[in-house]
């Protein structure tokens, strides 16, 4: 028996209008793993296979370099040891850490010692002043002083602390025209010598002397 002839496949009628059929898309193949990468591309770089990075030469310390802070000096004690204690090659990183900051310790010390020796030094001047001052010190410098202390008691007995440990803590205390100016305002509690009638019968408020115009009772 014959074999039955098949009939060729045939298009269907294109439509007018119709966008054309689209064309077969293939699928891209992923290589598997291990697999070398496909012919003309270039393979990644590994970490192995790239060139080694340039490292910086490490640059010996030169303190003859550095750009020194105003008012100090290449022969200053303190910069002569911070530049041998970075410059020593034998200290390892801890080591060297501890003496800078051993040094620093020291440099803040010596600023405090040098700023309380000054103000003492101020304040000794400022004492002298006073004791050959003409108008206060010499045999009148214990009189004067009486006279400001019964002052400043005559404020109350909170106010006068408060008074006394603001001259303390600011120095004021000992300055020649705080003594001056002080020994003046007592004097105006006690001038005019022995007043005839009744005695006050409070004593005298040393604000309302000093500041007679003042709002602030």
């Amino acid at each position: 028996m014959a074999d039955p002839v098949v009939a060729p496949a045939v298009a269907p009628p294109a439509v007018e209008g119709a966008a054309p059929p689209a064309a077969a898309v293939t699928p891209p193949v992923t290589p598997a793993a291990g697999d070398p990468p496909p012919t003309g591309a270039e393979p990644p770089k590994t970490e192995l296979g790239k060139p080694p990075e340039k490292i910086a030469e490490s640059v010996a310390f030169d303190v003859t370099k550095l750009t020194l802070p105003e008012g100090m000096k290449a022969d200053d004690p303190m910069f002569k040891t911070f530049a041998e204690t970075f410059g020593d090659a034998k200290l390892d990183p801890q080591a060297r850490g501890q003496k800078l900051i051993d040094l620093y310790t020291q440099g803040v010390k010596s600023v405090k010692d040098a700023a309380m020796t000054a103000w003492n030094e101020t304040n000794t001047k400022w004492v002298n002043e006073v004791k050959a001052d003409v108008e206060i010190g010499g045999a009148k410098f214990e009189p004067t002083k009486a006279s400001i202390a019964k002052a400043i008691d005559s404020l109350g007995p909170e106010l006068s602390v408060a008074f006394r440990q603001g001259l303390d803590a600011t120095g004021a205390g000992n300055h020649p025209a705080i003594w001056k100016g002080l020994a003046k305002m007592a004097a105006l509690l006690t001038e005019g010598g022995h007043v005839t009638g009744n005695p006050p019968s409070a004593t005298p408020d040393i604000g309302a002397t000093f500041f007679p115009n003042s709002k602030m009772k």
